[in-house]
């Protein structure tokens, strides 16, 4: 086994990648313990572009664990900020989840009614956007505060976490992870 930019190579990646996950699974189950909050994993880029659009109203999947265990990787906040954390701290562009991200970003502005000129610039400015754009960040979105109405559950398997909201406000979530 070696070591390469602090990530394991080798027959024996596998466990270094276990004791990654383990501990951060003890990190975390502070975060866990409540279901007073939900987190979700967004894209800087993302969050810049929903305060250019709104100001007021930001739309997120979120579990109400870092790391759900009926989840895919998917759909878990964690996985999914390790996966765009190391795509762009190692400068891989052809991360299919980047890739993916940046389409879906495209197609949201696509969607939105605005001036055909600020639609040009913002997917020129998402074609555009250098990786650091895609840093992901951690919302702990607190769930007291929102009425239960205004979230909808993905229950298309059984134990799955996996929520959405579309009219969240800026007092209902903080920033935890930049």
């Amino acid at each position: 086994m070696t070591l390469v930019q602090g990530r394991a190579s080798g027959p024996a990646c596998w466990l270094v990648y276990h004791l990654e996950v383990s501990a951060s699974d003890r990190i975390f189950h502070a975060l866990e313990s409540s279901h007073a909050y939900g987190y979700s994993c967004q894209l800087l880029i993302k969050y810049q572009l929903q305060q250019r659009l709104s100001g007021v109203y930001y739309h997120a999947w979120f579990a109400r664990e870092m790391n759900p265990a009926h989840n895919g990787p998917s759909s878990s906040p964690l996985r999914i900020y390790w996966e765009m954390d190391d795509a762009v701290k190692t400068g891989d562009a052809n991360n299919s989840k980047l890739k993916d991200y940046r389409a879906n970003l495209l197609a949201a502005v696509n969607q939105v009614r605005m001036k055909k000129e600020l639609a040009r610039v913002l997917r020129r400015g998402i074609l555009k956007a250098p990786l650091e754009a895609f840093r992901p960040q951690i919302w702990r979105i607190n769930l007291t505060r929102i009425r239960a109405s205004r979230i909808r559950a993905d229950r298309s398997k059984a134990g799955w976490d996996e929520q959405y909201i579309s009219d969240l406000r800026k007092n209902e979530f903080t920033i935890i992870v930049e």
